[in-house]
C-alpha cells in the first residue's frame, strides 16, 4: 500500500474490470502481466479485519463538491476549538480524498483500499522504487479466519505473443504452489508491440 501525503494513510487500488486494456499498457511490461481477481466479500472481510476501508472512487465532480459542502455543513453547525478544526479537517481529507478522482479515469471503475486516519498500528514504512522518485508503502497482511486471499477467484492472464503457453504455464505454477483459483483464462485484449 503507497502513502498519501503526510497523514501516513496507505492506499491500494483495485480495478472491477480485470482486463482493460489501458489497464495493461499502463502498468505492465510489453509481454508480461497478471490481473488477480478476489471476490468483493473476501477483499471486505479482509480488509475490515486488518482495519481498512474499501470503497469506490468517486469521479464526478458534482457528487465531489457534494460530499465535501455536506460534511463541513455537518460540522460548521456547532463552534469548535482550533484543535477541532485542525483535527477534522485532517479526518475529513483522509477519509475523502482517497476516494476522489479525475473523471477521466472513469473507465478503470477503481476501488480504494485504505488505512483509516488515526490507525494506532501503522505498519512501518518501507520504500519502493517508482518511475520518477521513491515510493513509501507498507506492507499489510490482508488475511483472515474468514476471508483467504491465497484464494482467487479470477486470473487474467495478460497479452502477449504465447498467450496460450503463457496461461498454461502461470496454471501449473499456481497449481504447484497450491494457489486456489477458480478460473484462470487469457486477456482478450489483443496484442500488439509498438
Amino acid at each position: 500500500m503507497d502513502a498519501v501525503g503526510s497523514s501516513r494513510v496507505f492506499v491500494t487500488c483495485f480495478t472491477k474490470n480485470g482486463d482493460l486494456l489501458s489497464q495493461w499498457r499502463g502498468y505492465c511490461g510489453p509481454e508480461a502481466g497478471c490481473s488477480v481477481g478476489w471476490a468483493g466479500i473476501t477483499l471486505k472481510a479482509a480488509a475490515h479485519q486488518a482495519g481498512f476501508l474499501l470503497a469506490p472512487c468517486i469521479y464526478e465532480r458534482d457528487r465531489q463538491r457534494r460530499l465535501v459542502q455536506e460534511l463541513l455543513n455537518a460540522f460548521s453547525e456547532s463552534p469548535k476549538s482550533e484543535k477541532d478544526i485542525d483535527y477534522f479537517l485532517n479526518v475529513l481529507l483522509s477519509f475523502i480524498a482517497p476516494l476522489f478522482k479525475h473523471p477521466s479515469f472513469e473507465e478503470e471503475d477503481e476501488w480504494r483500499l485504505f488505512t483509516r486516519p488515526g490507525l494506532r498500528k501503522t505498519p512501518p514504512v518501507r520504500f519502493r522504487p517508482g518511475k520518477a522518485t521513491i515510493i513509501p508503502y507498507a506492507q499489510v497482511p490482508l488475511q483472515s479466519a474468514k476471508a483467504r486471499l491465497a484464494d482467487i477467484e479470477r486470473l487474467v492472464v495478460g497479452p502477449t505473443t504465447l498467450l496460450g503457453l503463457s496461461t498454461q504455464a502461470i496454471r501449473t505454477c499456481l497449481t504447484s504452489a497450491g494457489v486456489n483459483v477458480k478460473d484462470v483464462v487469457p486477456s482478450a485484449a489483443p496484442y500488439r508491440r509498438l
